[in-house]
């Protein structure tokens, strides 16, 4: 298979460059025109924050987020002298630790294709060099920001441990999250003990990903992208709408909030009386 080619980078006014030397990722909107990659917006390290442009561009009279399909630019920033090997590896693990799921369950596989670095020069700083990927995903992985929520928190799990390295398929993956995140193994008994960051939003979700990815379309089913992505339904906290927040039966949009309460019950999940009172269960 021919390896395609590395795409330029037009950045607009949007601003690749960073001032300070950033390792951790950061997520930008893009569109991959043939051999070039056009920026749609401001580098954020925030998934939520990512998810938001879906929201303001769902607003907007003229959209400018092209197609169905995610698009993401993701970047490090790091020294001119700096070698991006470490980010080249982050990213592959992370590509193959979404292609494991998404070949688990039917999806389309998501691509990645390599940006040229960019150099940026500020007047009293050292030069920064950025290293970029663009990520091309399945429109499922946009239906709603708790969705694309987890489709970047899934990717850079591999910056959060060098175990997921080592992935190999869909148990070893399932095993490892369940390690990252101090999930007790099925039927140890062991108590599951408090975590934060990442390992806190995998160990809340974990258990909701296989009935998120089997009955994804019936769970949006007869909703459009306006009601989905409808400002008036979250009022202000649309900002938060991540995929713990779905998970935690908190979604602002009372349509789909009830209908994940739903497929979790009939799903198998246990889930808590109060929940259930909630929403009549």
């Amino acid at each position: 298979m021919t390896k395609p080619k590395t795409l330029k980078l037009d950045s607009g006014d949007c601003g690749v460059h960073s001032m300070f030397i950033n390792t951790a990722f950061a997520f930008a909107h893009a569109r991959r025109e043939k051999n070039r990659v056009i920026q749609l917006s401001g580098f954020d390290t925030c998934r939520e924050e990512f998810a938001n442009g879906i929201y303001d561009d769902v607003s907007r009279e003229k959209r400018i987020l092209s197609g169905r399909k995610l698009q993401c630019l993701v970047c490090i920033t790091l020294s001119m002298y700096a070698i991006g090997r470490e980010f080249e590896r982050h990213t592959e693990t992370g590509l193959k630790i979404l292609n494991i799921l998404e070949d688990h369950y039917g999806w389309p596989l998501t691509r990645m294709f390599s940006v040229e670095p960019v150099v940026g020069r500020f007047s009293g700083f050292p030069a920064r060099q950025s290293f970029s990927k663009l990520l091309v995903a399945s429109s499922k992985w946009r239906k709603s920001s708790h969705i694309t929520s987890l489709f970047l928190l899934l990717f850079r799990l591999p910056t959060r441990s060098t175990k997921f390295f080592e992935v190999k398929d869909y148990e070893h993956l399932m095993q490892l999250c369940r390690q990252y995140a101090g999930i007790p193994e099925p039927g140890s008994g062991d108590e599951h003990k408090p975590v934060s960051g990442d390992k806190y939003y995998i160990a809340k979700t974990m258990k909701f990903w296989d009935p998120l990815f089997t009955n994804l379309n019936k769970l949006f089913r007869g909703m459009t992208s306006e009601d989905i992505f409808s400002k008036p339904d979250y009022n202000y906290y649309y900002k938060t709408e991540g995929i713990s927040k779905l998970c935690g039966f908190r979604c602002s949009n009372p349509e789909i909030n009830k209908r994940f309460a739903i497929l979790a019950k009939n799903t198998g999940i246990d889930l808590p009386d109060k929940t259930k009172r909630r929403f009549g269960l």
